[in-house]
């Protein structure tokens, strides 16, 4: 599902069914880890912009649905426009694909979940010798079944249907779960007091939500060495900028001296005198020292 700006909006202030996953340790990719999720939201990490294959997806979307419809003679109706928000935590939230309709009132009883795996991720959907969502898959339905009952919808189903490498797709149907969602609110309500509070997370997972999911391994990345490289980067920058300050500051205190000459220096502005052991020092006087004093408690206070 492509998100409108609005929606991506939204979710930069709070966690969607596709994050949540990440928090709760499900995440099998490269840049799926909580700490870099962490970073994300305190705008300290660089968010995925999309790319052709994203475009591709949502596409596709619509059509795998209506196939999915056509097939098991559900009624869907499309939702790419609407975020459901907790009615008590604004920061929970998620974007069901399809909506179940019940067609004699009118009610939702299930929510479809539309994929489309590239052969990039195919293997992440292979279970031994079986094809089967992957745990990332399995908790963002669960997390979208989560909020539409919390906003009043009667979910009791959710389905996942997925066309892998080009294949006809395949569906799988899950109940709710809900000691499972109830853990991964308070998972959830963790991460983003961290988020709020600028409180580092840690990598320690909950026992019980890491053997829900038993077969997913993860793909490690060293997020502290990920991370320090980017403020290496930074702080080389920084120094550049120094270098290239200094030289210009060499430059005018040169100046200046030729103007001093042999002479103590000008009343109120600098001097470039000897000291004790005959070096000659160069201080500024008057205003240009006061100001530049200002300037360093300034510093010192707002560090």
């Amino acid at each position: 599902m492509t998100l409108t700006p609005e929606q991506i909006s939204l979710r930069k202030n709070g966690v969607g069914s596709s994050e949540v996953s990440t928090i709760c340790g499900w995440n099998p990719y490269k840049d799926g880890r909580p700490g870099i999720l962490w970073l994300k939201k305190r705008g300290l990490w660089p968010d995925f912009e999309g790319n052709e294959r994203c475009d591709w997806g949502a596409y596709l979307e619509e059509h795998i649905g209506n196939w999915f419809a056509d097939r098991t003679g559900l009624t869907l109706e499309h939702n790419p426009d609407t975020t459901l928000v907790h009615p008590e935590h604004s920061y929970m939230m998620a974007t069901p694909d399809f909506w179940v309709v019940k067609e004699n009132d009118f009610t939702f009883p299930g929510i479809v979940e539309v994929k489309n795996v590239s052969y990039h991720a195919a293997w992440a959907w292979k279970d031994g010798s079986e094809t089967a969502p992957p745990a990332y898959v399995q908790g963002q339905l669960q997390w979208q079944m989560h909020i539409a009952r919390a906003c009043g919808y009667l979910i009791e189903v959710g389905y996942i249907v997925a066309q892998i490498t080009g294949d006809p797709p395949q569906w799988w149907e899950f109940e709710y779960d809900e000691k499972l969602c109830l853990r991964m609110e308070d998972r959830v309500r963790e991460f983003w007091s961290c988020v709020l509070f600028n409180v580092a997370i840690g990598e320690n997972e909950d026992p019980y939500l890491k053997t829900f999911y038993p077969r997913n391994e993860r793909v490690e990345l060293d997020l502290p060495t990920q991370y320090a490289r980017k403020l290496g980067d930074g702080i080389v920058k920084k120094r550049i900028k120094i270098m290239e300050t200094q030289a210009e500051l060499d430059t005018l205190e040169g100046s200046l001296k030729n103007c001093i000459g042999k002479d103590a220096g000008f009343e109120g502005i600098a001097s470039w005198r000897a000291d004790k052991k005959g070096t000659r020092v160069f201080r500024l006087h008057g205003d240009a020292k006061a100001e530049v004093k200002k300037a360093k408690e300034q510093i010192k206070t707002e560090g």
